[in-house]
């Protein structure tokens, strides 16, 4: 007798590969031998996972083409399989994938490009919190003391890059065609981004080094720098600090 558990963890080494054999010896023909039905199977959990992938990762799809970025997520797959029933879950791991992948050497900014695009997921699927506004910043505790500590928003994300990935991501979201503009990357500056949901839509926001470094330095728990108001009154307009301390 296979406990439910065993039957599981049999199937999904079946569906990627292993110990195939095995597991068809347990599937009732009905009509259609255990291979076949197990192939059908097999290549439907691959597809989804595929069309799950290029959901999340448009502008890298956009980047590499669909037939490319399709060969891409079978490898993919291959290397980092779904460990979770939520795809939402599914893909974190490309950024790590393409710095490792030889055909997309040439293009260096790719998984900073992925970065940006899992940390955009991470931001949509975030729980929604209340922001902090300018009136309760004095209520908050150590406001008259000078010792003012913030929390960003649930999902905003900070990343940096030595690319200008933002821009990029734009392009590649961009309309194409003959009129559409080119990627020119000459002279360009690194990146310093935060990714942000203060409603329903998620934005990708381009910082200033100072700002980031401001921002970062307040994530990890620095006392709030007085001499930053013009930072402080931007992001309490753009809703980037959560109204109550994690």
């Amino acid at each position: 007798m296979h406990g439910l558990h065993e039957l599981q963890a049999a199937f999904a080494a079946a569906l990627e590969g292993g110990g195939e054999d095995a597991f068809g010896a347990l599937i009732r023909p009905n009509g259609l031998e255990p291979s076949r039905r197990l192939a059908v199977y097999r290549n439907n959990s691959r597809l989804t996972q595929r069309e799950a992938l290029a959901g999340i990762y448009p502008a890298v799809q956009r980047l590499l083409g669909e037939e490319f970025f399709a060969h891409m997520a079978e490898l993919f797959a291959a290397d980092f399989p779904s460990r979770s029933g939520d795809l939402r879950r599914y893909g974190g791991e490309l950024a790590q994938f393409l710095e490792e992948f030889p055909p997309t050497a040439s293009l260096a900014y790719l998984p900073d490009v992925a970065r940006l695009e899992w940390a955009w997921h991470e931001a949509f699927h975030a729980p929604f919190s209340a922001a902090l506004d300018a009136q309760a910043v004095a209520r908050l505790p150590g406001a008259r003391g000078g010792a003012l500590r913030l929390a960003l928003r649930p999902g905003a994300r900070l990343l940096r890059s030595e690319f200008p990935v933002a821009r990029i991501w734009e392009f590649a979201l961009g309309e194409p065609g003959p009129d559409a503009p080119r990627l020119d990357l000459a002279g360009s500056q690194a990146g310093h981004v935060l990714v942000l949901r203060p409603q329903l839509e998620v934005l990708v926001i381009d910082l200033d080094p100072a700002e980031w470094r401001w921002l970062r330095a307040l994530h990890e728990g620095a006392v709030l720098d007085p001499a930053a108001e013009g930072y402080l009154r931007r992001h309490l307009e753009l809703g980037s600090f959560a109204a109550s301390m994690p």
